[in-house]
């Protein structure tokens, strides 16, 4: 489902000089979510003209929807969720972008990236990252927390031992709410249950 249309103008360079959300859920008009850290980056060919009508499109563009952030003690190395086909985490640094991690639909239900945060657990940095599927106006969802271990040269692996932990994830509902709905809750388990 559809929560947001959004409405952006670009100059030539493809700077935003422009953007506001209509929220269907709401039916009002919004400021972006996320507009600081662009919706739009132009990766390559920017700007290309349709030889058949003669008007201007852009191609090689990306959506995205969290980030970027860098990875503390890491040097200039960043993350960002952008979304395409699927929900990706890619990783950024001198020598360009790798996907980290591909987050596919689940039930036909678009991921929706709900917190993004780091913390150290047993002396290793780590990303920890919500998403859900559904739970728009309380109709209910799936939640998981993915995490990834970084290093001091920003390598990311997936942290399997919180990625298998059964209470990370499961299925909200008015009659029993998940518990871990955001990074407070979150951030306590995981210091309750694995120590620092």
């Amino acid at each position: 489902m559809l929560i947001f249309d959004n409405i952006y103008a670009l100059d030539g360079q493809l700077n935003i000089l422009f953007a506001k959300s209509y929220s269907r859920m709401e039916n009002k008009w919004i400021d972006p979510i996320n507009l600081n850290s662009s919706v739009c980056n132009r990766m390559g060919g920017g700007i290309k003209k349709d030889p058949l009508t003669n008007k201007d499109y852009i191609v090689d563009f990306e959506s995205i929807e969290q980030g970027p952030f860098y990875l503390k003690d890491a040097g200039n190395i960043t993350i960002k969720y952008i979304r395409d086909d699927f929900l990706k985490l890619v990783r950024t640094d001198v020598n360009g972008e790798n996907i980290v991690d591909s987050i596919k639909n689940n039930n036909n239900k678009v991921p929706f990236v709900r917190t993004v945060f780091f913390m150290k657990i047993k002396s290793k940095m780590n990303i920890i990252s919500l998403i859900s599927w559904g739970d728009v106006m309380g109709e209910g969802g799936y939640y998981k927390t993915y995490a990834y271990i970084y290093d001091k040269n920003g390598i990311i692996r997936a942290n399997e031992i919180l990625n298998k932990d059964s209470s990370l994830s499961g299925y909200s509902s008015e009659k029993k709410p998940f518990k871990y709905k955001n990074a407070s809750t979150i951030k306590d388990y995981i210091l309750k249950n694995y120590g620092f």
